[in-house]
């Protein structure tokens, strides 16, 4: 690939400044790195893993998923991120709903909830202005109790890859669990909910109970690996939510019909929206533009 090729990216031409660190960039990659996300939160990251190699030559991960929740997402609201990792997402909630709101971060790996607590009681160090992030490290499932996170044998490569789903012969670490309307505050409305676990999202979204059909959750961003219809997707919705495939172009994001994702670059990452107001949605991601990578 040459080096226009790498370079004709937004991350890189509303960031000039990324750009310029990639051109410039030699050698090999180190094995931790300090960066600073688009929305203003620094992080260190190891560049030879999924999560830190995009952070460390683009300076965000999944941007128009990243986009989408940044335009739903209204000051003041309350988040929820499952499957936090290192904070890349929990951040850009907090960052979005600002000190008068609050983040939910759920993460049950034990190295990486070290990471995430590490990265939040930094920002709170620094004393940047951001949503209180509420750090919990049970698993989010169908049923409270205690079950095996495994990690793939690629999980050296991919620290976002463990679940609760079976997963080849890696290592595994015995984790709490819990359902959402047990984890979660009663009676309270959250604007965005992220939920990426690796294949176990309908165990998630069946813990959930009736948070899911009484309007508890507005927008859902989710990761499905699978054509729809999915059993992740079928859940949504029965629940009465409308699905949207999240897209992009050079120029911003785009809602499209989740049957249409075959007709797309494979390369997009496999994200949807599950939206109980699609025309709202569809209406904040119309502009052009990049809010993420404007800080």
């Amino acid at each position: 690939m040459s080096i226009i090729e790498r370079v004709a990216k937004p991350e890189y031409w509303y960031q000039p400044g990324q750009m310029l660190r990639r051109i410039l960039r030699r050698g090999p990659l180190p094995e931790v790195a300090e960066v600073m996300s688009p929305w203003g939160l620094p992080m260190r990251v190891r560049p030879t893993e999924t999560v830190g190699h995009a952070m460390y030559h683009l300076g965000v991960l999944d941007l128009a998923a990243c986009e989408v929740a940044w335009r739903l997402l209204e000051p003041g609201e309350t988040a929820i991120d499952v499957g936090a990792n290192i904070g890349v997402f929990s951040g850009l909630l907090a960052r979005r709903t600002g000190v008068s709101g609050e983040v939910l971060s759920l993460e049950p790996h034990p190295r990486i909830h070290a990471e995430l607590a590490r990265h939040v009681g930094e920002w709170v160090r620094l004393g940047i202005p951001m949503a209180k992030i509420r750090l919990i490290s049970v698993a989010a499932s169908d049923k409270a109790g205690v079950a095996d996170l495994f990690e793939p044998e690629s999980f050296d490569d991919n620290a976002g890859s463990a679940s609760l789903e079976p997963t080849g012969s890696g290592s595994s670490h015995r984790v709490q669990t819990d359902r959402l309307d047990q984890i979660l505050p009663k009676g309270k409305k959250f604007g965005v909910v992220k939920i990426d676990t690796e294949g176990h999202e309908p165990a998630v979204l069946k813990g959930a109970g009736a948070m899911l059909t009484d309007g508890t959750f507005r927008d859902i961003v989710f990761e499905e690996h699978g054509t729809p219809p999915t059993e992740t997707t079928r859940i949504l919705l029965d629940a009465g939510y409308t699905l949207f495939f999240i897209g992009r172009s050079f120029r911003g994001p785009k809602l499209t019909p989740p049957e249409e994702r075959s007709t797309l670059p494979q390369w997009l990452p496999p994200n949807y929206l599950a939206t109980r107001d699609p025309a709202r949605a569809l209406s904040r991601c119309l502009a052009a533009g990049w809010n993420v990578l404007r800080g």
